[in-house]
């Protein structure tokens, strides 16, 4: 439960000029904020994360449709956790359920509130204004849930009991399935699915297989007379009509009693299936769980399982005879589905080939999201990537701040490159059709032919930074050298552009080990004073912790070099300059490496001389911690400081400028009584 809370995320709002949010961090480190929105795609982890730092901060946690039924009785002066924004929105105006939430926390007298939402239904700066009102000059953040990394997948697969968690993880990549390792829920199904003895092929084909085990097992210990005699293969059919039921009537759940006592828990008997045994015994397997124990009422246990049984049973039905037109009419307005059934109709768009050509054009970003665009055709395939770009045409900002990509590989392959490149050599493509190409191929399979594009992109100083570093990471993942073509770019076209200091930094940051060396690191450094002011503040502080700690020393030997008659260089950039050096400096004191002190007395220096010019170079707070802890160091750096003393310096300006180096560690009274004969006459 511990780790759920500490899972990573990445602030998006408010901006601090970054293109695209800070550097990751974990979610308990935003619980002093007062006001947090999480986003994440489906699956990601949302509902549980919620949960647990609910129990921790001892709030109140629920679901936008409890608090909003349960008019906010009983939740005055509590933190509450609001899951779920996007399973209730209302199908007439988006802005409706934000505002009753709004209006109902106003009431409650303005408690902290924490609310969730998938990412690619928050409708960005249009629901954060909604909701500024209502912080005022309170905190805010607006965090995205980010995949999962190595060490939390391995401590998922440790709880599904899987002992060989590296073999795991290998034989996912082997089998092309790679991008369902980083989503809890994914991984999970995944994980039960191999349990019984086979990799799933495809996204669709993880959840046909894990929803027949989910339908397979039992979750009530008493069982009605004749209830567990039934297959799973014979539940999907009434498993989906109840999923659906439940999704399509917004109802919380299915009550299990043989008469309705509430309007939310309808009985079990209104579903309208045949054999109502059969109805009953889905409801008592695992892929239901119980959600109110007076009503003995049962909802879906995960809402993208839900969403696929339902949207499976659909299928078979419009195959019978069902007007799809008909559906649409119950999912949606006038062809767009509904914010809250967008994950079911996208799942329709991949069960039903034959009428997937209209629900792609009615909603292709949701295709893409939330379905399986793998198993489209290479027709339907090639539809989405049009309508994408007829979306992007008339909604340029159709992405607004969802940068989730995780999910969009689906896309790539072999047969979509010309239509890749068609759109990445079109001066006219949208930005944000663009970056749904770029991030597709970079989580996509290898496609050694799009290296020309790629390379264009890279090399282009007028491209937009976001699509540049999409080009480099896209040459990484999937071209053949691509790390060594990257490389050669670096030294050659990029080389000596102080334009590019931020583009190279993150270079660097992704591929240092292998292609270069502290003297690229202080290249970078030397543009970042001299560039323009396009190199925002931040370029340099995801370099500072990714470099290797092991090479930390050798690079601040050779950043050492920007003293001398290089500081007069530094103005407006020393901040940043200073920032990352004191990073670099605070890792390396951190670390087991072994102190040289003639070293560090060098680093202190050039740090000292970085602020020299007025400004502040950075937090310090750990060097100084370091230095107050390490009292024998600083006595014996300063005696290397005193040997260096020129006969032009006083001693009196030596000890205060000694003292300013060191971050005044030391009392005057105790460099002296220690190193009497340095300091007297």
């Amino acid at each position: 439960m511990n780790m759920v809370i500490h899972r990573t995320v990445r602030k998006i709002e408010p901006h601090d000029g970054q293109s695209y949010g800070d550097s990751p961090g974990t979610f308990s480190s935003y619980l002093e904020i007062p006001n947090i929105i999480l986003l994440g795609d489906p699956g990601s982890g949302k509902t549980y994360t919620f949960a647990a730092a609910a129990e921790i901060e001892h709030a109140k946690f629920l679901s936008v449709r409890q608090f909003l039924a349960a008019g906010g009785m009983g939740f005055e002066e509590r933190i509450l956790y609001l899951d779920g924004l996007d399973e209730f929105r209302s199908r007439v105006d988006d802005k409706n359920a934000i505002i009753e939430v709004i209006k109902l926390l106003v009431q409650l007298g303005r408690p902290r509130v924490r609310l969730s939402c998938r990412v690619a239904d928050w409708l960005g700066k249009t629901d954060l204004s909604l909701f500024q009102s209502y912080f005022g000059d309170s905190q805010y953040v607006v965090l995205n849930l980010e995949p999962l990394n190595e060490g939390e997948i391995a401590t998922i697969l440790h709880e599904k009991g899987v002992e060989a968690t590296k073999e795991f993880v290998k034989e996912a990549h082997r089998h092309g399935l790679e991008e369902l390792l980083g989503n809890p829920q994914t991984l999970i199904m995944l994980s039960d699915v191999v349990d019984h003895g086979i990799w799933p092929k495809t996204r669709r084909d993880l959840y046909e297989r894990a929803s027949l085990i989910l339908l397979s097992e039992h979750n009530r210990t008493k069982m009605g007379p004749g209830l567990g005699q039934y297959s799973a293969e014979e539940l999907v059919a009434p498993a989906g009509l109840a999923c659906a039921s439940i999704l399509i009537s917004g109802v919380v759940g299915i009550s299990l009693l043989e008469s309705q006592l509430q309007k939310d828990f309808p009985t079990y008997r209104s579903v309208p299936f045949n054999n109502l045994g059969m109805v009953q015994a889905c409801l008592m397997r695992r892929a239901f769980s119980a959600v109110e124990a007076e009503q003995q009422a049962v909802s879906y246990i995960h809402r993208t399982i839900a969403e696929f049984i339902a949207a499976k049973w659909l299928a078979e039905q419009i195959r019978s005879g069902l007007p799809v037109r008909r559906v649409q009419s119950l999912i949606a307005i006038e062809g767009q589905p509904a914010p809250e059934l967008r994950g079911l109709h996208a799942w329709l768009a991949t069960l039903l080939p034959e009428h997937a050509e209209i629900l792609i054009i009615n909603d292709p970003y949701g295709i893409l999201m939330y379905g399986d665009p793998a198993t489209l055709s290479p027709y339907n395939r090639q539809l989405l990537l049009s309508a994408l770009q007829t979306l992007s045409e008339t909604d340029p900002w159709f992405r607004r701040d969802n940068w989730s990509d995780s999910l969009l590989g689906a896309l790539s392959g072999p047969d979509m490159v010309e239509s890749f490149q068609r759109v990445l050599s079109d001066s006219d493509s949208s930005f944000h059709l663009r970056s749904v190409v770029l991030d597709a191929i970079i989580n996509g399979p290898s496609l050694a032919q799009l290296r020309p594009i790629l390379l264009e992109i890279l090399t282009n100083n007028e491209a937009p930074y976001r699509e540049r570093s999409d080009a480099m990471e896209a040459l990484l993942r999937v071209v053949p050298d691509g790390g060594l073509a990257v490389a050669d770019i670096f030294r050659s076209t990029l080389s000596g552009d102080p334009g590019s200091v931020r583009l190279r930094a993150e270079i660097l940051s992704r591929i240092y080990t292998s292609q270069f060396g502290p003297a690229d690191v202080l290249s970078v450094f030397k543009d970042m004073l001299d560039g323009p002011d396009e190199n925002r503040i931040g370029g340099l502080f995801n370099l500072t912790y990714s470099l290797p700690t092991e090479t930390l020393p050798d690079i601040l030997e050779e950043l050492c070099n920007l003293s001398g008659d290089n500081i007069n260089l530094i103005r407006r950039k020393v901040f940043e300059v200073g920032s990352a050096f004191t990073h670099m400096i605070e890792r390396v004191l951190k670390s087991s490496l072994p102190k040289q002190l003639e070293q560090l007395w060098r680093w202190l220096k050039t740090l000292h001389q970085m602020g020299f010019q007025g400004y502040a170079s950075g937090g310090k707070d750990d060097i100084r911690v370091w230095l107050s802890e390490h009292r024998p160091e600083i006595l014996r750096m300063f005696k290397i400081a005193f040997d260096e003393l020129s006969i032009e310096n006083s001693k009196s300006y030596f000890l205060y400028n000694f003292q300013r180096i060191s971050m005044n560690s030391l009392p005057n009274e105790e460099l002296a009584s220690s190193h009497p004969e340095r300091i007297s006459g």
